[in-house]
């Protein structure tokens, strides 16, 4: 649903750039109109682009993929949980002590007041990382 909210924005900004770049005028209620839709398409991409991170297993922990350039270690201390979701468990959503707040606010969509990154069934490796996750929390 958010990709397609985010391409409908996307389109709709686009088209009044090109507007403007042929020469229509703008007035400043566009002005700021144009502004506040960059804003929101800049936030839900981030979004987006968080939604199913890459992710390196190490002995002391995991490397998360934020932002699709900048890579977060996460001890196995700061690791919280890993559940299910979905009836055929789709995804599996890892919370975490700290990672960034667009992660807090995926974490808010699975029911998570903490950080959370998904793991999709879709991941190589992901039977493997999902269990060395469970078997890292259950040890504390």
């Amino acid at each position: 649903m958010l990709a397609f909210l985010n391409l409908v924005l996307g389109i709709q900004l686009m088209l009044k750039i090109v507007t403007w770049l042929l020469g229509d005028p703008m007035n400043s209620s566009s002005i700021v109109g144009l502004i506040i839709g960059l804003m929101i398409f800049g936030f839900c991409l981030a979004l987006c682009s968080n939604a199913y991170p890459n992710i390196k297993m190490y002995d002391e922990g995991l490397k998360v993929q934020v932002f699709s350039f900048w890579w977060v270690f996460i001890p196995w201390a700061d690791v919280e949980n890993i559940w299910g979701v979905g009836i055929f468990r789709k995804s599996y959503p890892v919370a975490v002590r700290k990672l960034t707040p667009f992660h807090r606010i995926i974490g808010l969509g699975y029911g998570s007041m903490k950080p959370v990154f998904p793991i999709s069934r879709t991941m190589e490796g992901y039977n493997e990382l999902t269990k060395i996750i469970e078997q890292n929390i259950q040890t504390r």
